[in-house]
């Protein structure tokens, strides 16, 4: 009975150190799948990026260190909608970027397709180094628009001057 007794202990301990076992296995993968896919994200020490638009994903940010004479900012976006996107928006503190066909014409190419990637380019220096940058805003090519309110006003605004 003593036999039995210690072999039934010996067989939970050892089914319970082999799950404690397996489960520490799998956290530490999952962090480490989740520590490589933010360094693939960002790079270069580049401040967090958020996207305040519904349908359009941030895929990566970098940084080139071979641009001379001054660094700059790489940002891919992917628009998930099923609408073209004819402007796009960024800020960063008291920085704010518009890359906009309508400021140029009155009838505005689509500046990123549906479903389809875009790179923004940014010199560094506009960044400061704790400041968040924020993808703002976008206005598709339907003439609804997506993101912050301020930031959409001062897209139209504009638009409305050039």
């Amino acid at each position: 009975m003593r036999t039995s007794r210690l072999r039934y202990t010996l067989v939970i301990g050892t089914i319970f150190l082999a799950a404690a076992s397996v489960a520490g296995i799998v956290t530490k993968t999952r962090i480490d799948l989740n520590k490589r896919l933010r360094m693939a994200q960002q790079d270069d020490n580049i401040p967090p990026i958020l996207s305040k638009v519904h349908n359009l994903t941030v895929i990566k940010a970098y940084t080139n260190p071979d641009d001379k004479p001054s660094r700059r900012v790489y940002i891919t976006v992917r628009n998930d909608s099923d609408k073209g996107i004819e402007a796009i928006t960024i800020k960063s503190d008291n920085f704010q970027l518009i890359e906009d066909n309508g400021l140029t014409t009155d009838n505005p190419s689509i500046l990123i397709e549906p479903h389809s990637t875009y790179t923004i380019e940014i010199p560094a220096e506009n960044f400061k180094a704790q400041a968040k940058i924020i993808i703002a805003g976008v206005l598709y090519a339907d003439k609804t628009e997506d993101g912050l309110p301020d930031a959409l006003g001062v897209m139209h605004r504009e638009r409305i001057i050039e």
